[in-house]
């Protein structure tokens, strides 16, 4: 927006140093433009959400900050990050770190960005602070209107919004604005949010509940500091949480208690989260431990025949339902999103960004984005596509 001289932004912050000026993005990136280059568009001054210049330089302006957005950071770990908007070329189906995955039901899982503020020593994906991975955020607004193209295409009632990141989505400054904006999707009945909720206050969730978000899944590990600090690999607010769960319950808004049961580490306290969870009128999401690829590793993971009859066990003991299914949040088959590759099929496509692990690089085809795996870091690729299950492409 240019007014007089002054080019003001919403979703950026500035903050002048001696030789250059820091462009904060979304609260926890930001990218840094040598001073010599705003200089060069003409006097200025910097204020906290605009640039005020003598010349009419918006467009140079534009090309200055797409220039530098190139080398954005994740201001908590340090990681390389890719900023995924309307004109960045990427779109949003095609990957399970970012944007949407549809599945083939009724549910939407969304990951508006990645990185995390916790260090779960079980974490799936090596997230958090201490993480090494490249990081995404996507804008707000793209993913809004994305979001109801998916949705507008599957064409069924009571459809679930779920965001469910690769780390928190309260690090994403913009979800209650997004809750918001997908809150009045035609069709949408059902938001939802996966959160360890060390990042929760009484404020935003309230906030979250008035905009639209009508079900809480919480990570809760355990009933004891001792244990929540060692599973979350972090001072965990413990006793804050606990009454974060009163209140969510207290608003009307469902609450989904979701331990991950490590074993040998976090077992005697599964017992005292289920009589919580009764105590609060709250479904109990127990998940098993899994090791991954690229995951963390405290311990050897139980197979699902252990895992669930440790849960018939304490299905019986405390007349509770522990194994959960799709019946249990309505969630229902729906039309899939036509998938545009085969397996085998060979593609060829500019490499757009890096992908979330090294050696991995992401490029667009056919209104997908696809990861591939490769040591090239720009230019064209030639890849095959080696995966298309629920629209995650993935090529070699």
């Amino acid at each position: 927006m240019y007014t007089m001289g002054e080019i003001s932004f919403e979703n950026l912050s500035f903050v002048q140093k001696k030789d250059y000026t820091e462009v904060i993005l979304y609260k926890m990136f930001s990218f840094l433009v040598p001073n010599f280059e705003l200089s060069s568009l003409g006097e200025y001054s910097v204020k906290p959400n605009s640039l005020v210049f003598s010349t009419d330089c918006e467009k140079k302006l534009m090309l200055v900050l797409a220039k530098y957005i190139k080398d954005l950071k994740n201001k908590v770990t340090g990681n390389s990050t890719t900023y995924i908007h309307a004109s960045s070329g990427i779109p949003l189906v095609g990957n399970i770190s970012f944007g949407i995955v549809d599945r083939g039901s009724s549910l939407l899982e969304i990951k508006p960005i990645t990185s995390c503020n916790l260090n779960c020593i079980y974490c799936s994906l090596s997230e958090g602070r201490k993480s090494r991975w490249h990081d995404f955020v996507v804008e707000v607004e793209y993913l809004i209107e994305e979001i109801k193209k998916v949705v507008e295409f599957k064409g069924i009632k009571d459809q679930e919004i779920h965001i469910g990141c690769q780390g928190e989505p309260l690090f994403y400054s913009e979800l209650i604005k997004l809750v918001k904006g997908v809150s009045v999707i035609k069709n949408v009945s059902v938001i939802s949010m996966d959160t360890n909720a060390a990042m929760l206050t009484k404020e935003i969730t309230k906030e979250l509940f008035d905009s639209g978000m009508n079900r809480f899944n919480i990570s809760l590990n355990g009933v004891s500091q001792e244990m929540t600090d060692k599973m979350a690999g972090a001072k965990y607010p413990l006793k804050h949480v606990l009454k974060l769960c009163k209140y969510i319950t207290k608003l009307g808004a469902e609450l989904v208690i979701a331990p991950v049961w490590v074993p040998g580490i976090n077992d005697k306290e599964i017992p005292d989260l289920i009589k919580l969870g009764k105590k609060l009128n709250a479904k109990m999401g127990i998940q098993n431990y899994l090791e991954y690829k690229h995951g963390k590793k405290p311990a050897k993971q139980a197979t699902w025949d252990e895992f669930y009859a440790k849960l018939r066990d304490l299905e019986e003991k405390y007349n509770i339902k522990l194994k959960l299914d799709q019946t249990d949040f309505n969630i229902r088959s729906a039309p899939s999103l036509p998938k545009p590759f085969v397996d085998e099929e060979v593609v060829k496509a500019r490499i757009l960004c890096p992908g979330r692990y090294r050696n991995e690089a992401i490029v667009a085809a056919k209104n997908r984005n696809i990861t591939v795996f490769t040591n090239k870091k720009s230019g064209v690729v030639k890849f095959k596509i080696i995966r298309t299950k629920h629209n995650i492409f993935l090529g070699k």
